[in-house]
């Protein structure tokens, strides 16, 4: 049975089984301030660990849908690649490169050939930082955002020409 000091202490924000993230009440009224993209929020009942006991308050399942390929693999450090995806290597401290775009669009989202990392705006990662929200588990670690260079000699063209949507080299 779980002390009642701990059901009492619970985080708002917890990762569960397969990644899946419940957010209490006070976080999921902080995100709904943000653009989750194609992602949602879904309101669930959270039980104690009888499963029986339902606990108080309101709490959320995210679902994060919004995908963008903001990943620059090759100025990122510590990844190791296989079947086309990459993954950090542990211990987590190498740095992510990801393109300036990354700022557009939603705060939060998924790359598609990156297992198992979370993307944050900054100005999403602001607000968690200056709430008092209890989080445990969201390491928030640092990309460094990298900017697309225009060869000068390449004419501006309108269009479909040069500039294309394929990643940024």
């Amino acid at each position: 049975d779980t002390p009642e000091k701990t059901k009492k202490e619970l985080p708002d924000m917890m990762s569960i089984r397969s990644g899946v993230i419940i957010l209490s009440e006070k976080f999921h009224d902080l995100l709904s301030q943000f653009d989750l993209g194609d992602g949602r929020m879904f309101e669930v009942p959270l039980y104690e660990h009888d499963q029986k006991t339902l606990r108080p308050g309101r709490w959320f399942i995210l679902h994060v849908a919004a995908q963008k390929q903001t990943l620059i693999p090759e100025k990122s450090e510590n990844l190791e690649s296989g079947n086309g995806m990459w993954a950090v290597r542990l211990p987590n401290d190498g740095v992510l490169a990801v393109r300036a775009s990354a700022a557009q669009g939603a705060d939060i989202w998924l790359d598609p050939v990156l297992y198992n990392r979370l993307f944050l705006t900054d100005r999403l990662k602001s607000a968690i930082k200056q709430s008092d929200l209890k989080i445990r588990s969201l390491p928030m670690r640092p990309c460094v955002v990298i900017r697309p260079s225009t060869p000068p000699s390449m004419p501006h063209r309108s269009g479909s020409g040069w500039r294309r949507t394929a990643p940024d080299r």
